[in-house]
């Protein structure tokens, strides 16, 4: 009778443990994405509470343990049964049953929800918070054998993995993409600080890398075939001080064919296009160094990435502004020599676009050679 009673109360305390994995999941999340902004220097955003459990961790404490705590689960009736269990010389029989118990909860909780897109913080969260409230087991106590609570994390990644690189396909603009990927990211990372290797997950975030860069580069092309289309034709005429600044900013100014003393407004050898078009490869740069900065190779993913906006973007566009899209009001041959002047400023400045992603990949660029 004690015996059924013992099983009937860890039951209701997985049960309890399982309906409150999701809170236990976002507050370890929170923990591993404020400690790394305390480490950045910066706590803007983060709750007290947040630093808090954050320090507690930094200062030693069990991973998990200060959230563990905060959702007010105990393992009383656990450590109940593995006393009364060991007395009767039956742990592994207690521990046979938790592990059973545990499979079973898991095999409910891995099946995605048919509204990923719009749920998939939840899920993630509950998945962690579920193998967080695992590793706190392991902690309490040593007789738990760690390869089942693996084999049960493995199960979970070959479920999750698949699932995520569809929702990755499924995204369809980078802003929501790169959102879901940083999610995914502080998943692992949390997972990860408590015991779990998540390299199969890391590799389907690697294999979804080219989706990222080719919605870069989609959404990229419209601005660039706008900027030529709406200023592309006319040399650029600088009018005040201010505006002469801004190139000086966008590292524009030496290649403007006017020297710093002419008077204003001063007449340049590219149109208002060229600015903006540096603006929008600048912008790409940055964009994509923060999706691979965790590559090994990041220095050549990004140049890499910058050859292809130039040419897919860049240089397709000039020659069909002089070939197809040319407008109807300005002489084919004042457009052939603009396009042809833009062009070879924007070659020009390559070296600063290079130096710019270089910069940003921590690489001088006196020790780098391209591949």
């Amino acid at each position: 009778h004690m015996m059924m009673c013992l099983n009937v109360s860890i039951l209701n305390s997985i049960i309890m443990n399982r309906t409150k994995a999701k809170d236990v999941g976002k507050a370890a999340m929170g923990v591993v994405q404020a400690r790394k902004q305390l480490d950045d220097g910066n706590s803007a955003g983060l709750t007290a509470e947040g630093i808090y459990n954050a320090r507690l961790e930094l200062d030693g404490a069990p991973p998990g343990s200060a959230v563990v705590e905060e959702a007010g689960i105990t393992f009383g009736p656990f450590l109940q049964g593995i006393s009364v269990y060991s007395e009767l010389d039956k742990a592994k029989d207690w521990v046979d049953h938790y592990i059973s118990q545990r499979r079973q909860q898991l095999n409910l909780d891995l099946p995605g929800p048919d509204n990923f897109s719009e749920s998939y913080r939840d899920y993630l969260s509950h998945i962690c918070g579920f193998f967080v409230l695992e590793q706190a087991v392991q902690s309490l106590y040593e007789g738990m054998p760690r390869h089942e609570v693996e084999a049960l994390w493995e199960a979970a990644q070959s479920s999750i993995a698949p699932m995520l690189s569809r929702q990755f396909h499924r995204v369809e603009s980078s802003s929501e993409f790169l959102q879901f990927r940083m999610y995914v990211s502080l998943f692992c990372a949390t997972l990860e600080e408590h015991g779990y290797s998540t390299q199969s997950l890391s590799d389907s975030l690697e294999s979804v890398r080219e989706r990222y860069l080719t919605l870069l580069l989609e959404e990229a092309h419209e601005d660039v075939e706008n900027a030529v289309q709406t200023n592309g034709f006319i040399p650029m005429i600088v009018n005040t001080e201010g505006e002469y600044q801004r190139l000086v900013h966008h590292k524009l100014h030496a290649l403007c064919g006017a020297s710093a003393d002419d008077m204003f407004p001063r007449r340049l050898r590219f149109s208002e296009s060229v600015p903006r078009i540096a603006k929008l490869v600048k912008s790409f740069i940055f964009d994509y160094f923060n999706f691979v900065k965790a590559s090994s190779d990041v220095a050549y993913l990004v140049l890499k990435a910058l050859d292809m906006f130039m040419f897919q973007n860049i240089v397709v566009e000039l020659q069909e502004a002089t070939e197809h899209k040319r407008p109807n009001n300005v002489p084919q041959l004042q457009v052939i020599i603009q396009v042809a002047a833009n062009a070879d400023v924007l070659c020009s400045f390559m070296g600063t676009l290079e130096a710019y992603a270089l910069h940003l990949c921590n690489v001088p660029m006196t020790s780098h050679v391209r591949k």
